[in-house]
C-alpha cells in the first residue's frame, strides 16, 4: 500500500468580494488574531514569523505556496485536500486553485472536498449580524446548476497532479443529504461532456456531516455513487478509534472502504471568544498517533491509501501544521517522526510476534497475539529516544493488554522468547 498523508487547506487569507460585503474590505482571517476585544487570545496559536515561519502570508501569491511545498515536504505531508466552496452558483474563495491550475505550485498531490454549507454571519469582528436569506445566511449553498459547476471544475479534475482511484478523480464531499447526492449524480452527467466518466465519491462523516434522514431518502442509482468515506475529525470531541467510528456509522457506509486521519488540534476562540472546547496535541501525541494509524491502515483491507489531516492551515480553528508561536515546526517533525516510526516497524519488525499469556499454578495459559496492541499502546519516547516500552508488574501489563487476572505473572513471548513481568521490556526504534 503506498501511502499517502494529505492535509486539509483552507484556500482564504486573501480578499474576497463576499467577506468583503460582509465584515468590510480586505477582510480576511488574520484580522481574528489581532482583534484586541478578544481577552482569550493568548491561549491560542499564531502563525509563526519568517524565516522560520510563513507568517500572515497571502496564499494567492506563488512565492507562499511554492514555501508551503517546501514545508509539506520536509515535514512529510504529501499533499492537500483544497476545501471547494460554490456558493450562490458560482465558484468562492477559488483563487488559490485557479492560480495553483496556472503555475502548479504547490507542485503535490491534491484533491478538492465540496465544502457544501452555505454561509453564515457568525464572527464577532465587525458584528452585527448581516443575513441577505430567509434561512439567516450571508451566501447560499444552490443545486440548480451542475452544467456550469462542472465546466469549471473538469479543468481542475484533468489537472496531472489531481488523485484518481480507479482511474476517477477523488471528490470529499462536507455534507451528505439526498439533495447532495442527486446533485452529484447530474454533476457527474454533465462531467461527461468533457470525458470525465465518473468520480470517486468519500464522504466525511460526524453527526454535523450525515443527515438523519439519508438512509430512508436516498435514491438507490445515487446512493451507489458513495465509495468511501472519511471520518471527519474537526467535529468528534474525542480521539476517536476506528472501533468508535464504526459505532457512530450508518449500516450503508459500514462495508465501504475508508481514510484514517488525525486532528491537530481544536481551538476556535479566534472566531468564537467565549467557545469552549479546546484541543491542544502535543508533538509526541501525534507522532505516535499517526505511527499506530499507518500500521492499523497496512492491516485493514477496507483502508484507502489516504491518511488525512485536519489541517494544513485553518489558523482560526487550531488546526494547523505550519510553524506556529506554541510548537515552532515541531508539529510538522511530528508527522514526520511518526511515518518514519511506522517504516521502521514495517520492515525491521515484520516478522516480529509479540504473545501474552499468564503463568500459574506450574503451567501456561493459552498465549493471545498482542502486536496490535504493542504498536497502539506501548510506543514511547523515552530518555530522548522512541523505543517499544513494556512496563513491568501484572497489573500494568493487564491494563495495556485486557487481561482482568491480577496477582498472577504476566508473560510476554517475542519470536518465542519468555519475558515475565518482574522486568520491564524496552526495544529501540531508533
Amino acid at each position: 500500500m503506498n501511502q499517502k498523508v494529505l492535509a486539509y487547506y483552507f484556500p482564504q487569507y486573501h480578499s474576497i468580494p463576499e467577506n468583503d460585503k460582509v465584515f468590510g474590505k480586505d477582510f480576511t482571517d488574520w484580522e481574528l488574531f489581532k482583534d484586541e476585544t478578544n481577552s482569550r487570545l493568548s491561549s491560542c496559536k499564531f502563525p509563526l514569523d519568517p524565516p522560520e515561519g510563513l507568517g500572515y502570508y497571502d496564499p494567492t501569491l506563488l512565492d507562499t505556496r511554492q514555501k508551503q511545498a517546501a514545508l509539506a515536504k520536509k515535514y512529510g505531508v504529501d499533499g492537500f485536500i483544497y476545501y471547494h466552496y460554490w456558493l450562490e452558483n458560482q465558484p468562492v474563495m477559488n483563487k488559490v486553485i485557479d492560480n495553483l491550475i496556472i503555475d502548479n505550485e504547490p507542485n503535490l498531490p491534491f484533491c478538492l472536498c465540496f465544502a457544501n454549507a452555505s454561509w453564515l454571519h457568525l464572527y464577532r469582528i465587525n458584528s452585527g449580524q448581516k443575513k441577505y436569506h430567509p434561512d439567516g445566511s450571508t451566501f447560499k449553498q444552490l443545486y440548480d446548476k451542475p452544467k456550469d459547476h462542472a465546466e469549471y471544475l473538469q479543468k481542475i479534475f484533468k489537472h496531472p497532479n489531481y488523485l484518481r482511484i480507479d482511474n476517477k478523480p477523488v471528490l470529499f464531499i462536507y455534507k451528505l443529504n439526498p439533495e447532495v447526492m442527486c446533485y452529484i449524480n447530474n454533476l457527474i452527467k454533465e462531467l461527461k461532456s468533457f470525458d470525465i466518466n465518473n468520480l470517486y465519491i468519500i464522504v466525511n462523516t460526524s453527526v454535523y456531516c450525515l443527515s438523519t434522514n439519508t438512509i430512508e431518502d436516498i435514491i438507490p442509482d445515487n446512493y451507489s455513487l458513495i465509495n468511501a468515506y472519511s471520518p471527519f475529525m474537526a467535529h468528534y470531541n474525542k480521539i476517536m478509534s476506528r472501533q468508535d467510528i464504526l459505532l457512530e456509522l450508518p449500516n450503508y457506509l459500514l462495508n465501504l472502504p475508508c481514510t484514517y486521519g488525525a486532528l491537530m488540534g481544536w481551538n476556535c476562540i479566534p472566531r468564537y471568544p467565549y467557545a469552549e472546547r479546546i484541543q491542544d496535541y502535543k508533538p509526541e501525541f501525534i507522532t505516535k498517533k499517526i505511527c499506530k494509524d499507518l500500521l492499523l491502515m497496512r492491516q485493514d483491507k477496507l483502508a484507502l491509501p489516504f491518511y488525512t489531516l485536519f489541517a494544513w492551515n485553518e489558523w482560526a480553528e487550531g488546526a494547523t501544521i505550519e510553524p506556529n508561536t506554541f510548537y515552532g515546526e515541531k508539529l510538522g517533525y511530528a508527522i514526520k517522526k511518526g511515518r518514519e516510526l511506522a517504516d521502521i516497524i514495517n520492515t525491521k519488525f515484520s516478522n516480529v510476534s509479540f504473545e501474552y499469556g499468564n503463568f500459574k499454578y506450574d503451567k501456561y495459559l493459552v498465549y493471545k497475539n498482542i502486536t496490535n496492541l504493542v504498536y497502539e499502546k506501548c510506543i514511547e519516547y523515552r530518555d530522548n529516544k522512541w523505543c517499544i516500552y513494556i512496563p513491568k508488574g501484572d497489573y500494568d501489563r493487564a491494563h495495556l493488554f485486557g487481561d482482568p487476572i491480577y496477582g498472577v505473572l504476566k508473560i510476554i513471548r517475542i519470536n518465542k522468547i519468555i519475558y515475565n513481568d518482574q522486568k520491564e521490556i524496552i526495544i529501540p526504534l531508533e
